[in-house]
């Protein structure tokens, strides 16, 4: 789905919950930038969407990830085609 909205890279952190979902990516054209922190993750994806305006994504945990990466801004204030996916376990 990410790759056919475009998406050509994606930031986050691998483990846990992401496990499955970078591994998808690993069978896809879309680039996996590991960061050390979602917000961090969240920053570059919106740095990158906004140089490039390309869509971008950054994928993180639940909780406190997602919290994070909401609070980096996420692209909303500068309008930049980003995507937050998160992991939810059920």
């Amino acid at each position: 789905m990410l790759e056919q909205a475009g998406v050509k890279r994606c930031y986050g952190i691998v483990g846990d919950t992401l496990n499955l979902f970078a591994e998808h990516l690993d069978r896809r054209s879309i680039d996996w930038v590991h960061v050390r922190h979602e917000e961090a993750g969240a920053f570059a994806a919106g740095a990158k969407a906004l140089l490039t305006n390309n869509l971008t994504a950054c994928a993180g945990s639940c909780g406190p990830g997602s919290l994070q990466r909401a609070l980096s801004g996420g692209g909303q204030i500068a309008r930049t085609p980003l995507r937050l996916p998160d992991a939810r376990r059920a």
